[in-house]
Formats: C-alpha cells, sequence, structure tokens
C-alpha cells in the first residue's frame, strides 16, 4: 500500500511541476502570448498540457481504488498482485505521454533561448530586408556583437527588436522568424525603423 501511495505521490509531484512552470497562455501580455502562439501553437500546447493533466487526474483515481482494495486484501499473495497492478496501470498511463512529455521538453528548451523582451520597457523594432545593415547598424549603435553574414540566407523581412536597455534577439535565418517577429511585434506599442537600400532590385 506504501509502495503505491508512494508512486502516486511521485508521479503527482513531477506532474504538478510541470503543469506550474509552464506559462498559461491567457495569464501573459498579448505579446509574449503572440509570440508563444506562433512559435509553438497555441491548440497544440494547451492540449499538450491538458493531457499532462488528465494523466496526473488518472494516476490519483487508480491509487485510490487499489489502496480500497488493498485494505481487504484477504491474502499476501492478493495484495502483491494488486500492486503489480496498480504500479503497471499507472507505468502505462505516463508510457501514453511520452509524445505530449517530448513536445513540453522541445518547448522548455526553445523557451530557455528565447531573448528576454519586456513588453512594458522602451522598445524599438529595427526591420527590413535581409542583407540591408540591420546587424551592422546594431554593432554600431550597441555594444552587442551580432553577426554579421555576407550573404543572404533568408527571404522576406527579417526584424530584430532593440530595447533599452539594450538587448536583441539573435540573428535567425528561417521564415518562422519573419512570421514570428511581424505577428507578435505589432502587439509592442513600439516606433520601427525600416532599413533598405538602394542596390535592392
Amino acid at each position: 500500500m506504501r509502495k503505491v501511495k508512494f508512486t502516486q505521490d511521485t508521479f503527482d509531484e513531477k506532474l504538478g511541476r510541470i503543469l506550474t512552470e509552464f506559462p498559461i497562455l491567457d495569464n501573459l501580455h498579448p505579446f509574449l502570448s503572440s509570440l508563444l502562439n506562433v512559435l509553438y501553437d497555441k491548440n497544440h500546447y494547451k492540449l499538450a498540457l491538458g493531457q499532462i493533466s488528465t494523466a496526473r487526474h488518472l494516476i490519483s483515481q487508480v491509487a485510490k481504488d487499489y489502496v480500497r482494495l488493498l485494505k481487504f486484501g484477504d491474502s499476501l499473495y492478493r495484495c502483491k498482485q494488486l500492486k503489480k497492478a496498480a504500479l503497471g496501470r499507472m507505468a502505462t498511463i505516463m508510457r501514453r505521454q511520452k509524445d505530449p512529455l517530448a513536445y513540453l521538453e522541445q518547448v522548455r528548451q526553445h523557451i530557455s533561448r528565447l531573448p528576454a523582451i519586456d513588453p512594458n520597457t522602451r522598445t524599438l523594432i529595427i526591420c527590413g530586408y535581409p542583407n540591408v545593415g540591420k546587424s551592422s547598424f546594431m554593432n554600431k549603435i550597441t555594444r552587442a556583437d551580432v553577426d554579421v553574414q555576407p550573404v543572404s540566407l533568408s527571404p522576406g523581412r527579417v526584424t530584430k527588436i532593440l530595447t533599452f536597455p539594450s538587448t536583441h534577439s539573435p540573428p535567425s535565418h528561417s521564415s518562422s522568424v519573419t512570421w514570428t517577429t511581424s505577428t507578435s511585434a505589432g502587439r509592442l506599442s513600439t516606433p520601427p525603423v525600416f532599413l533598405t537600400t538602394l542596390s535592392r532590385r
């Protein structure tokens, strides 16, 4: 009986920590909520957290049912079989959470690499086509050592967000960043600086 309760308490603690440490999109600033929606798909994100919450509830219910059965076990062999069945059902429930947990781990690692942008501070958006000098401009006006690429690595417009004190988003070369910045940056009340070049057709 103690092993069943201990296993249930361990799962409840671990899953509860996951549910509390991940941000709730509805409680975030519209800029951050929009940013996470573009990066991770709000519906997929909520579905994964919902599956973890359901698994936590199912494990708690399994432990409760089997503890009740163990109290009325008529033999040591019967109690051992019930214990094995309870632990097996808990393990099966957790095994089914492989995909949601893997997805949330990817989200956690990606969130840790995102630039720290406070939507309530003074912010300047530097935007423009690739290879027009956005990174060079940031290197001149700030102490940031932004990598300057000699060739265009991504089509379309790319936006850099500059806040005061001066911080910047790392250079990215994927189309998802274009959607990310254009969608989420619209939530900031900031002046944009658009850079272009006469050599571009």
